[in-house]
């Protein structure tokens, strides 16, 4: 609905009250409900004209929302655990870090590990990267319907995928 003419219907609502017109015939005018004009009531009352105006329906805090400090940690952890040897960055191996290193009292849980390293997953890697791991996906796929077995070779370290043949 349009803001203004719904400011408009709110204004006129307690003005029909301040009268002295009852409720139900305000309602009647304006086609609303009980609660809403309740809501305006209440407003007018605590705020004057201008707690009328539409407000933010957003939330004044948000207590689960995970802090900076532990964002700034958790990803923290994943680029340490990346420069390792074997590169287990998932969420589980960030949890279990934490926990291990007592890092945090109460690490955060798996799923918000993902929302916080989201942005980091495909961005780690160069498009050379991409290119050349599927190149050697695509090879190894191919060679496997040609031949019908092979021996894959697949090099963590190196980040190579190798047909042993």
């Amino acid at each position: 609905m349009n803001e203004k003419r719904e400011r408009r219907l709110r204004r006129q609502a307690i003005r029909w009250d301040l009268q002295g017109r009852r409720p139900k015939a305000i309602l009647q005018s304006v086609s609303r409900s009980r609660t809403w004009f309740a809501k305006c009531r209440h407003r007018y009352q605590r705020w004057g004209w201008a707690g009328l105006r539409s407000q933010s329906r957003r939330p004044h805090h948000s207590p689960t929302r995970v802090s900076a400090q532990t964002r700034r940690l958790v990803i923290r952890v994943r680029r340490r655990l990346q420069r390792r040897k074997l590169g287990l960055v998932g969420a589980r191996a960030i949890r279990r870090e934490l926990r291990q290193s007592r890092l945090l009292r109460h690490p955060p849980s798996e799923s918000t590990i993902k929302r916080i390293v989201r942005h980091l997953e495909v961005g780690t890697r160069r498009t050379q990267d991409w290119e050349r791991a599927i190149f050697q996906g695509y090879a190894a796929f191919r060679h496997l319907l040609a031949k019908r077995e092979a021996v894959l070779h697949l090099d963590l370290r190196k980040r190579e995928l190798a047909i042993v043949k």
